[in-house]
């Protein structure tokens, strides 16, 4: 079972390379570190015997939480690390308050969308060409 923690400067290089796999256009190892300074931007991690299997990048904006990436490496895909990362994200909304996340996803990744669904979120709209190439679902759960 993935550890799941808040990030550290150290977990950058490592989720910079697990975007590098899972993204046609990832987050470079800079945008990361200027994420790592916002102080509205954060990240959990799951850690599984010393080494990251997947994280979840995230904003708080208001009274909502805005999943900006969910990535788990392919090769711990299927172990139910996606769904403990979006429990314990939900866990930590629901305790400050928060109304809901929030999040697009691309209109052909299906497996996304089924785990979203089956994780409490709905269909709420789509943004038109927001992957450049492609429509990007958007989708919401409620926690209030």
């Amino acid at each position: 079972m993935a550890r799941i923690r808040p990030w550290n400067e150290g977990d950058i290089p490592h989720i910079a390379g697990i975007e590098k796999g899972c993204f046609p256009a990832p987050w470079t190892e800079k945008m990361l570190r200027e994420s790592f300074e916002n102080p509205s931007f954060s990240c959990l991690v799951a850690e599984e015997e010393g080494r990251l299997a997947g994280y979840v990048t995230y904003q708080q904006a208001q009274d909502e939480i805005y999943i900006a990436n969910l990535a788990v490496r392919p090769e711990d895909r299927r172990r139910g690390i996606a769904a403990s990362l979006i429990e314990k994200l939900s866990e930590l909304a629901a305790e400050k308050g928060m109304r809901g996340l929030t999040l697009e996803v691309r209109a052909s990744n299906a497996a996304a969308r089924r785990l979203y669904a089956k994780m409490g979120f709905i269909e709420a709209g789509v943004r038109r060409k927001f992957y450049c190439d492609e429509d990007g679902v958007i989708m919401w759960k409620y926690l209030r």
